[in-house]
């Protein structure tokens, strides 16, 4: 007979503030780096190599990093990620020039628009990329792109505006600024100039869109419910839902720069100076300072991308020396275990966790934690997606809990596990028959003793072992 999780509850990852991160510096260049965006298990940004400025790609480490600076380029950035694109620009000639690229230097793609002197990318989703262009006769003006220099559509709007730009999009909308008659307007559009609609909040001096995430978009505005310039949130497209993100314990300026939705991330300054990355929920009062989970020595960090599982991408200062920098969400897997026929002490008997690719037996990661006296467990999970949890237990059957979300700070998975296996090969078999009687009669002073046979935990092998393994004789763990 073969086993599933009996009894299993599962309740998927929440992320909020107060979860745990595992930071990893990503750059392994001569002079440090910073980083800029993250999404689908890439991250890019820059890297101050010896030879100059490189944009970079990263798959989640330090080994893993891919320069992606051009050919003949002076200097290149890396602005953004998404469908497995990355876009910026390098510096060719003299002249500031947008790039797509396919994960290499040698797939380089030039988006400048034709007649242009000067162009930047700032996202992609994969398909579509957006920027901004100038030529000799104007200034930065709003663009997207579908991949090729020759697929440019100005989105600069109509009415007066002399500067634009466009930096990111979603679903089809595009989010950015539009500068005219000496203000400058956070706006949205929807794939033409045409459709450029202002989002500047009422009263403010100024404002930014940043990034967008379905409805929901971030940038920062100026005296905009208080002095100063402050990050700002706004839903469903509108001047009127603007929201003021601005932390009570911070007495500078700040800047949301990317939001996945539910979470948005940017950075302030503080009134020494010092850069703090900051991640919100929502609110002004669920701001949570990153720094804190720096190690010692960092002087200072800004948050620039988060993605859809909320891993963040930005840059910590060490001093004067810059690092790339990705923070992970550390999942917490808690729960009870249900130890089958059993009245002994819990708390001595390990449990045995090991985190899988769904569908396999191989362990990624393997947890050994104890429980309390009820059974209750807590472990860390550095590994980030859906993976099988398996259980073992001394005599218990071996119990995999399927397809678990890691992805957020919490999990709580409760399970039920299977006692008779004496013999610890994960069934319950003739083997552990002739164990437990070998064992027969026993305690833990006699010289013959087998704990594993003591199935029940009252500290002798008796007819009631014997009841328990009957009982589930023939039962194979997962």
């Amino acid at each position: 007979m073969r086993l599933r999780a009996l009894g299993m509850l599962i309740i998927g990852c929440s992320l909020g503030a107060n979860a745990q991160y595992q930071v990893t510096f990503l750059d392994d260049t001569a002079n440090g780096g910073q980083g800029y965006g993250v999404s689908g298990g890439q991250q890019v940004g820059v890297g101050f190599t010896a030879a100059g400025d490189h944009a970079m790609l990263w798959y989640g480490s330090k080994a893993s990093q891919v320069d992606l600076h051009p050919a003949g380029s002076v200097s290149s950035y890396a602005y953004g990620v998404g469908g497995g694109k990355q876009v910026g620009y390098s510096l060719i000639s003299g002249n500031p020039k947008a790039i797509l690229w396919s994960g290499s230097a040698a797939s380089a793609v030039n988006l400048s628009p034709p007649g242009t002197t000067a162009s930047y990318a700032f996202a992609t989703d994969g398909v579509q990329q957006v920027g901004s262009a100038r030529s000799l006769s104007t200034q930065l003006r709003a663009v997207l792109w579908s991949g090729t220099a020759a697929s440019a559509v100005s989105l600069h709007p109509l009415g007066g505006y002399v500067t634009s730009s466009a930096e990111d999009l979603d679903g089809g909308y595009q989010v950015g600024y539009a500068a005219g008659s000496g203000h400058i307007y956070a706006g949205v559009w929807h794939g033409t100039s045409a459709s450029f609609v202002s989002i500047d909040p009422a009263g403010a001096t100024y404002s930014r869109a940043r990034a967008l995430s379905g409805t929901q978009v971030v940038g920062e505005a100026a005296d905009f419910g208080a002095t100063g310039t402050h990050a700002v949130l706004w839903s469903n497209f509108t001047a009127a839902s603007a929201t003021n993100l601005k932390p009570a314990w911070l007495d500078g300026s700040d800047y949301a720069y990317d939001t996945n939705g539910t979470s948005q991330v940017g950075w302030g300054v503080d009134g020494l100076g010092i850069h703090h990355a900051i991640l919100w929920q929502g609110t002004a009062a669920s701001a949570f300072d990153l720094n804190t989970t720096l190690p010692a020595g960092a002087t200072g960090a800004e948050a620039w991308s988060i993605d859809e599982d909320g891993n963040i991408m930005g840059t910590t200062y060490f001093g004067t020396v810059q690092r790339a920098t990705l923070w992970r969400p550390i999942c917490t897997v808690t729960g009870q275990v249900t130890f089958g026929d059993f009245e002994g002490d819990r708390r001595l008997h390990a449990l045995v966790f090991e985190i899988r690719d769904p569908g396999t037996t191989i362990p990624l990661e393997t947890h050994t934690v104890y429980g309390d006296a009820s059974g209750n467990y807590a472990f860390q999970v550095s590994l980030r997606g859906t993976y099988d949890i398996a259980l073992k237990a001394t005599h218990w059957l071996r119990t995999v809990a399927n397809s678990v979300d890691t992805r957020g700070a919490t999990v709580n998975l409760d399970l039920a596990i299977i006692n008779g296996d004496v013999d610890g090969d994960n069934e319950i078999a003739i083997g552990d028959y002739a164990q437990l009687s070998t064992a027969f009669g026993t305690d833990p002073n006699s010289p013959n003793w087998n704990a594993m046979a003591d199935l029940n935990g009252d500290d002798e092998v008796t007819i009631g072992d014997y009841a328990i393994l009957s009982n589930n004789f023939g039962m194979i763990g997962d």
